[in-house]
C-alpha cells in the first residue's frame, strides 16, 4: 500500500515538472539558450567610426541591415561615460530586411593595442613598454601596435575587454587582425621565444572564444582576414 501511495507521489512530481517548469524559466535565460541565426542575414555593416555623432544609431536604427558590426564607443578615450548599452538595445530591437531583428556584434581587434582604448591603454605605454608591444603597425594605421597576444598580461586585457562588451547586451563579437600572426615581427618575436606564431594564433583564439562563451553561452565569435586559418583543422575544437 505505501509503496503504491509512493509511487503515484512520484508520478505526480514527475509531471507536476514537465507542466511548470517550461514556464518558470526567464526570458532572460531562453536568451542565454538561443544563438542568433545568421543563416538568413542577407545585408550587413562594419561601422567603427563616428558612432558617437549625432544620428549615426538613429541612421543605422532605419537601416534594412541584418547584422551588424559596430565597435564599443564607451572603450574610446574621452568616451568612459558614454551609454554604449542604450544603443546596442536600440539597434537589437529595430526591423532588419524582412521585419525581423537586428544582429548586433562588437568589433574588437585582438592582434593589435590601441592607444586610443580607454579599457587598457596607459599614457606611458609605447614600444617596448609593456614588454609585450612589439612596435607600430607596419601599414601605417595610427595608434595601433602590433603585440606578443600570446602574452598573458595582452590576455587578461582582453578578457576584461569582453566582460565589458557582454555586460553592454551585444550578440556577438568579431576578433579583428589575426592576420597578425604572419606579420614579420610578431613571428620573429614569437620565434626568438621558441613559439610558432600560427599556432600560437590558434591556442589565443580558442582561449578568447572559451572566456566570451563562459560569459555568455549563446555569443556569436566571428573572426575577420586570415581566413588560411581555416585549412589547418587540426588545431580547431
Amino acid at each position: 500500500m505505501l509503496k503504491n501511495i509512493l509511487k503515484i507521489f512520484i508520478g505526480v512530481l514527475v509531471i507536476l515538472s514537465v507542466l511548470i517548469v517550461p514556464f518558470i524559466i526567464s526570458k532572460a535565460e531562453i536568451k542565454k539558450i538561443v544563438k542568433p541565426d545568421l543563416k538568413n542575414v542577407k545585408y550587413w555593416l562594419y561601422q567603427v567610426k563616428k558612432l558617437e555623432e549625432k544620428n549615426s544609431i538613429t541612421k543605422l536604427v532605419s537601416s534594412h541591415y541584418d547584422l551588424l558590426v559596430v565597435d564599443n564607443v564607451r572603450s574610446l578615450k574621452g568616451q568612459d561615460k558614454y551609454k554604449s548599452k542604450m544603443d546596442v538595445d536600440l539597434l537589437k530591437n529595430s526591423q532588419n530586411s524582412s521585419r525581423g531583428k537586428k544582429i548586433v556584434v562588437c568589433y574588437l581587434n585582438v592582434g593589435e593595442a590601441e592607444n586610443y582604448r580607454y579599457y587598457y591603454w596607459k599614457d606611458d605605454w609605447k614600444a617596448g613598454n609593456p614588454k609585450w608591444i612589439i612596435g607600430k603597425d607596419p601599414q601605417g594605421r595610427a595608434g595601433s601596435f602590433l603585440v606578443k597576444f600570446w602574452k598573458d598580461d595582452w590576455k587578461d586585457l582582453l578578457k576584461e575587454y569582453i566582460d565589458r562588451i557582454v555586460e553592454d547586451n551585444y550578440d556577438g563579437i568579431c576578433f579583428d587582425y589575426l592576420k597578425a600572426y604572419a606579420s614579420v615581427p610578431v613571428a620573429e618575436a614569437a620565434a626568438k621565444e621558441g613559439k610558432d606564431s600560427r599556432l600560437e594564433i590558434f591556442k589565443f583564439v580558442r582561449d578568447l572564444r572559451s572566456h566570451a562563451l563562459s560569459k555568455k553561452s549563446n555569443l556569436l565569435i566571428l573572426s575577420q582576414n586570415a581566413a588560411e586559418l581555416g585549412e589547418f583543422t587540426s588545431h580547431i575544437e
